[in-house]
Formats: C-alpha cells, sequence, structure tokens
C-alpha cells in the first residue's frame, strides 16, 4: 500500500517537474505567431503549416534583404497559407458574369490640373473579409459609406453581407464585380449592416431591399488623370491584380501583373501620385490595411474603375 502510494507521488512529482520545465521553455517563432492570430494546429497538420511558415519566412527574409526593393514583406494573418491557398480563400476566382457596360463616354475637364494630394481615408474603416472572396463587395459598401460622409455628413454602415447574399449576378465569397455590386445598389439599395451583419460566408438573401441607394454609376479609368480629378471628390471602387499582395507590409508597390482579382477602394494619391489603396483584410495587414501602389495603371487599377453618385 506504501509502495503504492510512494510510486503514484513519484510519478505525479515527475509529471509536474516535466510540466514547468516544458512552460519555462521559451516559445518559438511559430508558437508566438500561433498565439498571437489565435492559431492551433495538431498533429501533422502542425507540422504542415510550421513548414509553410518557415518557407514563407524565408521568402520575407529574402525579399527585405534586395537593396533595390520600393516596399518590405512582413508577417501577418497568412504565413500559414501557400499562395494558391491565399488565391483560393481572398481573391476572385472566376469572372462573374456581368452586365453589359454603357458606352464609356470621354471625361472631359475644366483643364485645371489636379491635386497634388488626397486622402479620403478617414470617411471609411478598414474590414476584414474573413476567408470570403468578397472585397468586391466591401469595395462598394465602402464607397457608399464613404460617399454618406463626404456629401451628406453621415456616419453610416452599408451592409456588405446583402451583396454577398441578394446580387445575383454575382457569386458570393466566390466572384463579383464592383460594377454589379453598383447596379444592385442602384435598383435595389443596402441596409444597414447592423440590420444585415456580416458572417463570411453566402447564405440566402434575408433582405432584398435598402434604404441606401444610388442614383449613378460610372466608368472613370483608362487614364491616370481621368481618376485623379474624380478622386478629388470622394473614394472610387477599383479593380486590382492582388496576386502578389499576400505579405505586403509598407512602401510603394508595383510587383503585379495585370489580371483582375480583387477589389478595394482607391481613396486618393499622395505628393508623388502613388495610389492610396483602402483594402479588407483587417488592420493588420499591410499599412494598417492600407497599400500604396505606384502611379499609372499599377496592378491594372485603371481598367475597372467606378464612381458612384447621388445626385
Amino acid at each position: 500500500m506504501i509502495r503504492t502510494i510512494l510510486t503514484t507521488a513519484a510519478i505525479s512529482l515527475l509529471l509536474l517537474t516535466n510540466y514547468y520545465q516544458t512552460q519555462s521553455q521559451p516559445l518559438t517563432e511559430f508558437e508566438i505567431w500561433q498565439q498571437k492570430h489565435q492559431k492551433m494546429y495538431i498533429g501533422e497538420e502542425r507540422i504542415y503549416r510550421e513548414a509553410v511558415y518557415q518557407t514563407n519566412k524565408q521568402k520575407i527574409e529574402s525579399h527585405n534583404k534586395q537593396q533595390e526593393r520600393t516596399y518590405d514583406m512582413g508577417e501577418n494573418q497568412f504565413m500559414t497559407l501557400t499562395q494558391d491557398e491565399f488565391i483560393s480563400l481572398y481573391l476572385t476566382q472566376v469572372d462573374a458574369p456581368e452586365l453589359e457596360f454603357e458606352e464609356e463616354r470621354e471625361q472631359v475637364f475644366d483643364g485645371a490640373e489636379p491635386l497634388k494630394f488626397v486622402d479620403w481615408s478617414s470617411y471609411s474603416t478598414i474590414k476584414s473579409q474573413g476567408q470570403c472572396g468578397s472585397g468586391w463587395a466591401f469595395s462598394v459598401s465602402n464607397s457608399i459609406e464613404a460617399w454618406y460622409g463626404i456629401r451628406g455628413g453621415r456616419n453610416i454602415s452599408a451592409s456588405t453581407q446583402q451583396l454577398i447574399d441578394c446580387d445575383t449576378y454575382s457569386k458570393g465569397c466566390y466572384s463579383g464585380t464592383n460594377y454589379n455590386a453598383m447596379h444592385y445598389a442602384q435598383q435595389i439599395g443596402l441596409m444597414n449592416s447592423m440590420s444585415y451583419p456580416y458572417v463570411a460566408q453566402q447564405q440566402g438573401c434575408r433582405y432584398n431591399r435598402g434604404e441606401f441607394r444610388i442614383n449613378t454609376y460610372n466608368f472613370v479609368g483608362n487614364q491616370q488623370q481621368t481618376l485623379q480629378n474624380y478622386l478629388q471628390y470622394y473614394p472610387v471602387s477599383v479593380g486590382v491584380d492582388a496576386l502578389n499582395w499576400q505579405f505586403y507590409s509598407n512602401g510603394t508597390f508595383a510587383d503585379c501583373g495585370q489580371n483582375i482579382n480583387h477589389y478595394v477602394l482607391a481613396v486618393g494619391f499622395d505628393f508623388g501620385y502613388n495610389w492610396l489603396i483602402q483594402n479588407s483584410w483587417g488592420y493588420g495587414w499591410g499599412e494598417n490595411g492600407s497599400i500604396r501602389l505606384s502611379p499609372g495603371n499599377t496592378c491594372d487599377c485603371l481598367n475597372s474603375p467606378q464612381n458612384l453618385n447621388f445626385l
């Protein structure tokens, strides 16, 4: 009996000692990342995700050693995703059936040079789309929010989820376009996001009506000056090639192609005429949720900008 008690006590002491030794060991970089981003992997999945993490970390370190780089990469919430997984979860996958564009009209301005600096970022908050390719919907709902703040003096929150669920020309988390979303906002309108909250997945259309309705929308791209002129009045929804945006941290970005797979909100341009872009991947990505793109048609940003109007 005594032997059994002593044996049990010895085992308990050994387990307790091992526990405190384990607790006193410093966390690995991967474990620190897991805690920060509230991720937990076990078994073979942990082994695989840690390997992906290390591969991405090496990619970031290699890029940041380049002397001629114009932007830095950094660790963020996407560290355990391969590029293919990132594309599948966060970017637009296929072309949604698109309404026919109205005939594009040549933009005529009064000859005055555009402003040297425009920044409307304070009129739209950074959102997080989660694992849903809904950037197209956030791009439009955020542009509506910004318009109400700038022109209407109202602080509103337009429902992004309603576009995902109810815009029949788009495909929810799988694909969509700013043009189709603006058509829905024109024909139907959007509800307040408090009444129709975001859930990061497509569900049945709950309400096909809304108080926030736009009157018109039109294409304002092709040329840098055209988009700059419209940005003097309020933000513009634009399509971009975000294939290489996964680990962007700060700086001026131009490392992209010309294949639109994501939608964002252009909120202005800086003194170097770099585009100021608000994304929908949360504040932990990029420059507090935003990215600066080089002037011109960088990332194909001039090929699908849509401007809305309530007048």
